[in-house]
């Protein structure tokens, strides 16, 4: 802003736009709307009225879409309604500037905000424009202290305009006075300086109107050399600066675009590399947990039949075993049959020879 009012247009295009890249990298959307109003009243300065109204619409944009607390967000469209107004009326569409103005009164009810003063000068200033030079006045003239004693900077476009005003009503000598008191403040505070030239201009029609042509043919070549040196195009500063750094800005940003493209398909391609490597580990994991649950279910499953083997070996054995103890417990039983029937065929013998001795 400092540098917008101090006819260091250059500085105050590139300080807007690092704001707003700082900005939005930190998610400020009070401050990315206040920028985006701020660039378009810099490209309004300048004549760009497309790009004006693109960033004053973004600013309403943001603050509708993103500024959560209201009051906040009621400021900030205010302001941008306010701009939208002075804008407007500096373009001759009066009738939508009143509108823009209107807005802004809405505003202020949301707001609470009883002061008028910025409102009412800028209804004067149309009022201005519409030859209504009393109903200027009285809107204007009761606010003058309050300027003064508040923002004695915004008092270079008040008196302008009530230069304006008196030029309007053939009143020279007070639309003299407020010219001079116009450029004594800008010079003074070093703000409003687009107007300077404007108030240079005017003050030497106003002088040929009252026929002093030396101080008339000053004031306008003063007001020539300054627009010259802020606007046109031989300034070396300025001369379609706007574009100029529109064009390198944009130029820029597709430099930085591309090395983010470029390190996004960097990243994109490790994260392929990493994906495939983890894939080929998680298959290798996997199969060495297949091939080590299959190694274990066959060794269980050997260990199982080599068990089983066993136990039916064990059981044929025993099996066998007791056939064995049959078989010779019934040759046992054979032999001592034998032996009994032999003891007794014995003994009847013996019984037979006993009998027949006798």
């Amino acid at each position: 802003t400092l540098h917008s009012t101090t006819r260091n247009y250059p500085q105050s295009y590139d300080g807007y736009w690092e704001a707003l890249i700082y900005s939005k990298s930190i998610s400020d959307s009070t401050y990315i709307a206040k920028i985006y109003r701020k660039l378009g009243t810099l490209y309004s300065i300048f004549r760009r009225e497309e790009k004006a109204i693109r960033h004053y619409e973004l600013s309403l944009k943001v603050a509708r879409d993103f500024i959560k607390e209201p009051k906040k967000r009621h400021k900030s469209i205010n302001d941008t309604y306010y701009i939208l107004a002075s804008h407007h009326r500096e373009q001759g569409n009066y009738g939508l500037a009143e509108k823009y103005l209107d807005s802004c009164r809405i505003m202020y009810n949301k707001l609470s905000n009883n002061n008028y003063a910025f409102l009412d000068a800028e209804q004067g200033y149309i009022y201005n424009h519409l030859a209504k030079y009393d109903d200027a006045l009285n809107l204007l003239l009761p606010h003058e202290n309050y300027f003064k004693y508040t923002y004695p900077e915004y008092l270079v476009m008040f008196y302008s305009f009530l230069g304006d005003i008196y030029f309007g009503k053939s009143d020279y000598y007070n639309g003299e006075l407020y010219y001079i008191k116009a450029l004594e403040l800008s010079n003074k505070y070093q703000s409003h300086s687009n107007y300077v030239p404007k108030i240079y201009q005017k003050l030497g029609d106003l002088y040929f109107k009252i026929n002093k042509k030396e101080l008339a043919y000053k004031n306008l070549q003063l007001s020539k050399d300054l627009s010259e040196q802020l606007f046109g195009l031989r300034s070396t500063n300025n001369s379609d600066i706007l574009e100029i750094k529109d064009a390198f800005r944009i130029e820029n940003e597709k430099q930085k675009k591309l090395i983010e493209n470029a390190k996004l398909n960097r990243l994109e391609q490790q994260q392929k590399t990493m994906f495939f490597r983890n894939v080929a580990l998680t298959v290798s994991i996997l199969s060495l947990i297949l091939v080590s649950g299959i190694i274990v279910w066959y060794l269980h499953k050997r260990r199982k039949s080599e068990k089983q083997d066993f136990l039916t070996r064990q059981k044929l054995s025993t099996e066998k075993n007791a056939e064995i103890l049959a078989l010779k417990k019934r040759e046992l039983t054979s032999s001592t049959l034998q032996l009994i029937q032999k003891d007794e065929l014995i003994l009847d013998i013996k019984n037979t020879l006993y009998h027949l001795s006798n």
